[in-house]
Parts: C-alpha cells; structure tokens; sequence
C-alpha cells in the first residue's frame, strides 16, 4: 500500500481480530491518522515488506504471540536482512 510522500505508514502485525480492531479505534480516537496496513503474522509482514507493499517510511506494530511466525522469529528475520534491519519496531504486550 502506497501512501503519500512523507507519511509514516503503521504496519501492525496482529492475529487476533479484537486486538487489532482495539488499536485501529484507539488511533482514530487520538486522531491519528496515519494509514494502518495489517499482516495477520510475521510471514505475511515479511512478504509485504520485500515485496514493498508498504511504503516507506513505515513504523512496524508487532505482536508476539503468533502463528507461523510469532514476533520474535520476525524481528530475528528482519535484524539479518539488510534491507530492513532498520526498521522501526514497537513491540505490543
């Protein structure tokens, strides 16, 4: 997803639907209006990072607790790749 020049795109890699529903109503209370993309895990996250379906810049919002690939794995992987071992993340609990 391509957003406009300059905006911070907020990728948040969450499984459980509520959770994600929760941060979505949480920014647009706060009036955060950043565009949200969503990886149901961190396999998907990664493909739509390599494949750039997120533009850049982009802050990434990550689970833990997943399927496939939980949070840990995904920042393993992402810290080994060079193209995105800088990426921004914050890590939900």
């Amino acid at each position: 997803m391509k957003g406009s020049p300059g905006e911070v795109t907020l990728l948040l890699v969450e499984d459980d639907d509520v959770d994600a529903m929760t941060i979505q109503r949480s920014f647009k209370k706060s009036r955060i209006g950043n565009p949200i993309v969503r990886a149901y895990d961190g396999l998907a996250a990664l493909d739509m990072l390599r494949n750039d379906e997120i533009s850049s810049p982009y802050v990434i919002l990550l689970d833990m607790q997943m399927p496939r690939m939980n949070g840990l794995e995904f920042l393993e992987t992402i810290r080994a790749d060079e193209k995105l071992k800088h990426s921004v993340v914050f890590v939900l609990t």
